[in-house]
């Protein structure tokens, strides 16, 4: 909101125009901080935690749901080790300082980092996992004794190997039965429990229909994303260094809003980084996590991109099918010691749930 100068006041001192300014922060920050807009929750790429994009709409009355299949990332998680490391040298030039000039920095004096650096699950993000599982069985009318005991029972649930990856398929059967068991018999509710059936082991050089394995997958993500925060990020930076000089970059700004991102979710409310930039800010982000993504994992941005799913969707058709020369004939990712026997890729469940990442389902 701009501050009008009085019509009788036509010359201001140094010290009164310092006060308005600091005024004009304090009140700025203590809007962000009673959280009267939280836009790092659809606007922080692929740190955003879920939210719908759209009501969801229930099947047609005349139609039959025959199959479900689902794809899923993990939940929300840590920063990785090179995300982390990157954040923390942010935080180098600007925590832990004195005579910040604007009243949103001031928390910076005595903050100090605690959001991990190892890339894992945390709370927040195991609940998303849980919640989707409960969500599925209403979806899915599963949430009946005779739903639960016949077509909906036991999914089959793979995941790749890292445990983020591995604790939210947990963490979905979770929340899949507890939703379940209270509709059962008492006879059944002590032995009715399911595991994710297959684990894939992670590594250069291994078949993973689940995980990312293409060292020349990226394209121009550097080139694209340098081009648009040289756009963005020169306005934010003047801003917050003001009269300090904190040396920030490009990179800054950014890990200053992923921070946001990554402590809200840690907090569970809005964090006070989120106050560092303006709401209309926030979209800015959004889009420079889209052109990495566009650029480094999905095609036509990454030319080599589509290969990247070719598995699963062969996983896919033959399960839709029951016809296994999909996944006999294909020499991408499908892991043919696994997927061959029956055991470790049946074809007669209901409901077959993946987990994976976000690079792996974009």
């Amino acid at each position: 909101m701009p501050i009008r100068k009085p019509k009788n006041q036509q010359h201001r001192s140094e010290s009164g125009t310092g006060t308005v300014r600091l005024v004009l922060a304090a009140l700025l920050a203590a809007e962000c901080a009673a959280g009267a807009a939280q836009p790092y929750l659809t606007n922080s790429g692929q740190y955003s935690p879920f939210y719908p994009v759209e009501e969801y709409r229930a099947i047609p009355s005349k139609c039959e749901v025959s199959q479900v299949n689902l794809l899923q990332r993990h939940g929300a998680r840590q920063p990785t080790s090179d995300a982390g490391k990157s954040i923390r040298a942010t935080l180098d030039k600007v925590a832990g300082k004195g005579n910040y000039s604007r009243s949103e920095m001031a928390f910076l004096a005595k903050y100090t980092y605690d959001v991990g650096d190892d890339g894992d699950l945390i709370p927040y993000g195991a609940k998303e996992s849980y919640d989707a599982g409960k969500q599925l069985v209403k979806r899915m009318k599963c949430n009946s004794a005779t739903a639960a005991l016949t077509f909906c029972s036991a999914p089959f649930i793979r995941a790749t190997g890292h445990p983020r990856v591995v604790d939210s398929a947990g963490n979905w059967s979770r929340g899949y039965m507890d939703v379940q068991i209270p509709t059962l018999p008492n006879s059944y509710k002590k032995n009715f429990t399911f595991s994710t059936q297959v684990v894939f082991t992670e590594g250069e050089h291994l078949q993973n229909p689940l995980a990312n394995n293409c060292p020349n997958l990226a394209s121009t993500v550097p080139t694209a994303q340098e081009q648009w925060r040289a756009v963005w990020t020169p306005a934010v930076l003047q801003r917050l260094q003001d009269t300090g000089d904190y040396k920030f970059t490009a990179s800054d700004a950014v890990n200053l809003a992923h921070l946001c991102a990554f402590d809200s979710v840690k907090l569970n409310s809005t964090s006070p980084f989120c106050c560092l930039l303006r709401e209309s800010e926030f979209p800015y982000i959004e889009y420079d996590g889209d052109l990495g993504k566009y650029y480094g994992n999905a095609y036509p941005g990454a030319p080599l991109a589509r290969s990247q799913g070719v598995g699963w969707v062969n996983e896919l058709l033959t399960r839709l099918t029951s016809d296994r020369s999909y996944i006999d004939i294909d020499t991408t990712q499908i892991n043919h010691t696994i997927d061959s026997e029956t055991k470790h890729f049946p074809l007669d469940k209901f409901i077959y749930a993946d987990f994976t990442y976000d690079n792996q389902s974009v």
